[in-house]
Parts: C-alpha cells; structure tokens; sequence
C-alpha cells in the first residue's frame, strides 16, 4: 500500500515548526480527538424524573437525565427566574454509542395543560452526531400573539416530558442532556434591524499564519477561537469541535480543508469517506445554520459551513438565520465506511467572522440570558470561558520549549504510525 505522504509530510512540518499554541488554560487544552459523537459535560447534576405526579426540578444551565430504551417518558419542572422570559431547552445526546439508532422528543406545556412547543431529534444507525431536540416556551412576535402564546409567556411554572420518539426503534437506555437557558423579553421589537436571509457557504477568504490547535471533543470545552486558520485531525468515524463567539450583527464563515491522497489510497477509500463541517447553533443545532461536505480522494477535500448573520428577528422566519448570540460551535468530522482503513486525518480549518458586534435589544432586563443558576450572560455561554486579553475577548496562548517539541514529537510519531498501517496491509 502506498505511503499516505500528506499525513507524514504534515506531521513532519509540525515537529519542525518554530511556533506553535495551545488552547486556553485548564480542560479546554486538554482535549484530544477521538472517535465518536461529540461529548457533552459531565459534572453536571442528575436529575431522575420518573414521577408524572411529581415532577423533577430543572436547574437552569446543564443537567442530565437517563432515558429508558423502547418505552417510557421523564417528567421536569422549571420555574422561571425572569418574567416572561422565553425559555429555551435543548435536550440532546451522544446516544447509546457513537452510532447508535436514537430517537427522542421534548414538550414544553403550562401546570394546566397548554401545550406551548415541541420537538423531535432523531437519528439513524451508523450516522454519526449529536442528537439535539431544542424549543423555546414563551419566546413569540408580539405582533402576532395569541392567547396560548401568552399563557406560555407568563406561566411562572412550565412542565417538561422527555419521551422517546416513534420515528426510530431503540431498546436501549441512554444519557440525555438538558440544557435550559431563559432569555429576557424585548417588549418592542418594531425599531429592530428586519431579520435577513441565512448565510450561504463558499470559501472562506482568511490571512495569517497557521496554527496548530486541536479540536476538543466536548462542545463545552472546546477551544474558543476567532478569525484565523487553524491546523487539526479528525479521526475515522470522529467529531471535533470548536467554540466563535458571535454578537448581533455577526455572521461565521468555515472552511475544513484535508490534503489530496494518492491514487490507490483514494481508490480503496471509494466514496465511503467524507468529510465534514457544521456550525451548532448555542443551543446545539444545526437548523438555523448551513453546511456542505466532500469525498477524499486525489483533490483536497473542502467541507464548509456558515452561520449567520445574528439578528433578534430572525427567530419569527420561516428558514430562520441565528438569532441569539453566543458561543457557536464549528464541527469537523470524518464519516468513514466500514471498511475504511484509516486512523485519522489532517484538516486547515479556515475561520473568519465578518462584521461589527451591533447594539442587542433593548431587553426587559439585563444582562439578558440566564444560563446557569444565577448566572447570566450576554450571550449563551457553553463551557469553560478562554483566557481573555485587555479587550475581554478570547486569545490563545502561544508557547516554546518543552511544550512545543512535545507537541512536534506527537505530531512525528502520529505519522509515523500512520505510515506502518499503510505499508502493512
């Protein structure tokens, strides 16, 4: 089998390179890929929810629950911290593996019974994601409310029932994670900018030089960058990710690019490996964003993805854009076929965020989201927050030495393992 040159010649330029950086400091730095779903937090509290009679409190922020396989439903309670406030739950999950068939829904009702939103999430066997139901309680145009929308609006107790879905058969228990997060009313909405069309996807036109930074396998840790372009791999059947803040006004544009293999190797990979990128929202989903992938083979593949712009009026659209700012997550990922001999490999992430953080809203209260049990944020907050320069935004640290000849080392060795697989079939 030929020697996959690209993935050794890269590893090579890395251990040869003369600067290099890490993510920020504590998890955020330590993640390394694997293969898999995304992860999501796990220090976060457990809730049971397995009485209709009475239901399980909430926390706002991240919790997490277990729900069983084929049959039965969990029951929550969340009491709101800001009147009339629109109450977003995400609820999502890994799965029982990486892979696995899933399926479940969320539904959003008042103590007496009005049904105020829901949503369902599914996914087939042996696709690979995340698995994100999210909806929002009390978050409507005031132009256009009715009295159900109203109730929901100013219910100061919602219910919440977590079940699985009929769209795909499981029988097998799994971990879910919630994620609930208010957002403050805006009363006026009428001087607002209107709500513009979703991003398209296209190159990404970004300068500077590259730098080494490794995708994290947890949305919540994940290393929190900006503009600029960013080295990485992505293993078989494997996701990483990263965390752009995005204000009003804003809009994200990415681009994973994975160098061209030789002939016979892109022959033995058929069509069954691709590569990937997506932008989740903060909320975790992928609806009000777009994304494109592509085949390996003997040109370098390009997988891209957009999001935005981030504009609060979006939310009422038909096909809306983002309309809430926050940390926006960009995922890579290599879907490879079952029999796909291959480790892992490299990708340039291209990143630019195009415009001026615009004025929010003028929000009942501020700072607008709660995000955690009394904490609140302008934006919705994922993780761990990077280190922060003079101008409150997130930087990277670059470092020498020990560190960055450990890092060229890993690098050279990374190549050299990929070499004897290779060679030995």
């Amino acid at each position: 089998m030929p020697v996959l040159r690209p993935l050794l010649a890269l590893a090579l330029l890395a251990a040869g390179a003369v600067t290099g950086v890490t993510g920020p400091a504590g998890p955020a730095g330590a993640q390394e890929a694997a293969g898999g779903a995304l992860g999501l937090p796990t220090d976060v509290t457990r809730v049971a929810g397995t009485d209709p009679g009475a239901p399980t409190t909430l926390p706002a922020g991240w919790s997490r629950t277990e729900l069983p396989g084929s049959a039965g439903s969990r029951y929550f309670s969340y009491t709101r911290a800001v009147a009339g406030s629109g109450v977003l739950v995400t609820a999502a999950g890994p799965g029982a593996d990486a892979t696995s068939a899933e399926a479940f829904r969320i539904e959003i009702t008042t103590t007496d019974g009005t049904t105020c939103s829901s949503q369902s999430a599914s996914r087939s066997e042996g696709d690979l994601g995340l698995v994100v139901a999210t909806t929002t309680a009390g978050d409507v145009d005031p132009e256009t409310e009715t009295e159900t929308d109203a109730s929901c609006r100013e219910a100061e107790s919602l219910r919440i029932t977590l079940s699985r879905s009929s769209s795909v058969e499981t029988a097998t228990d799994s971990d879910v994670w919630f994620r609930v997060v208010e957002e403050a009313p805006v009363d006026d909405v009428s001087d607002l900018p209107p709500a513009e069309e979703r991003a398209s996807v296209g190159p990404v036109d970004v300068g500077g030089e590259a730098q080494d930074e490794q995708g994290g396998t947890d949305v919540s840790t994940a290393p929190l960058v900006d503009t600029g372009i960013w080295r990485g791999t992505v293993p078989a059947d494997g996701q990483t990710a990263y965390r752009v803040r995005l204000d009003f006004g804003q809009t994200l544009y990415a681009e994973a690019v994975s160098p061209a293999v030789d002939a016979e190797l892109a022959a033995d990979l058929g069509y069954d490996t691709r590569l990937r990128a997506e932008v989740l929202s903060p909320q975790l989903s992928s609806a009000t964003t777009s994304s494109s992938g592509d085949n390996l083979g003997t040109d370098p593949a390009s997988a891209r993805a957009a999001a935005g712009p981030v504009q609060y009026l979006n939310r009422y659209e038909v096909s809306p854009a983002p309309s809430r700012p926050g940390e926006f997550v960009v995922v890579v990922s290599l879907d490879a076929g079952e029999d796909v001999d291959l480790d892992e490999v490299p990708y340039t992430l291209r990143l630019r965020v195009d415009g001026d953080a615009a004025a929010a809203p003028a929000y009942a209260s501020t700072p607008p989201f709660v995000i955690a049990e009394g904490e609140r944020a302008d934006g919705i907050e994922l993780g761990v927050p990077g280190a922060e320069d003079e101008a409150g935004r997130s930087v990277v640290r670059t470092v020498a030495g020990a560190g960055l000849v450990a890092g060229g080392l890993a690098a050279l060795l990374a190549g050299v393992v990929l070499l004897r697989r290779q060679t030995s079939r």
